[in-house]
């Protein structure tokens, strides 16, 4: 994503993540001011349009890279997984990010990034970024809900 958002992200003016309100936001989570995903709206559909980064494993460098760009995934170690009850972002097989969308709100209820390398993890009552626990907490008016490092 490269510091800069792409032109078909249109994001949810209201979001609910792992108990906590993002409002009128557009990045939920950034590491040096590189979005680690994007979930947002398309405005043809009703469906959801979901941009992925990760860190490449194989590398010492801070760089970001898209695994998912638009729903297309580009590494295959990523899934997206849609079900009438929502959708699901994998790797490995593993879950990372669950999420669907209730009467216009985006709602993240799982969040573990622990297998990508990141100290990122929730529930339905909490959010932990590194040592730091995000409980029933809001966030308004804000481009980054929480931004890690420079």
């Amino acid at each position: 994503m490269n510091n800069s958002l792409p032109k078909e992200y249109i994001p949810f003016s209201k979001v609910w993540v792992c108990s906590n309100i993002f409002d009128e936001g557009k990045i939920i989570f950034s590491i040096d001011e590189n979005p680690i995903f994007l979930i947002g709206r398309d405005k043809e559909s009703s469906k959801t349009l979901l941009w992925f980064s990760a860190q490449k494993k194989e590398s010492t460098s801070k760089k970001f890279y898209n695994v998912i760009s638009e729903n297309k995934i580009i590494d295959e170690r990523f899934d997206l997984i849609s079900t009438e009850y929502g959708d699901e972002i994998k790797f490995n097989d593993h879950s990372l990010i669950q999420f669907r969308v209730v009467d216009d709100r985006l709602v993240i209820n799982m969040i573990d990034l622990k297998p990508i390398g990141l100290n990122i993890f929730g529930g339905l009552s909490s959010l932990t970024i590194v040592s730091n626990n995000f409980s029933n907490c809001t966030f308004a008016d804000s481009n980054t809900m929480i931004a890690i490092g420079e």
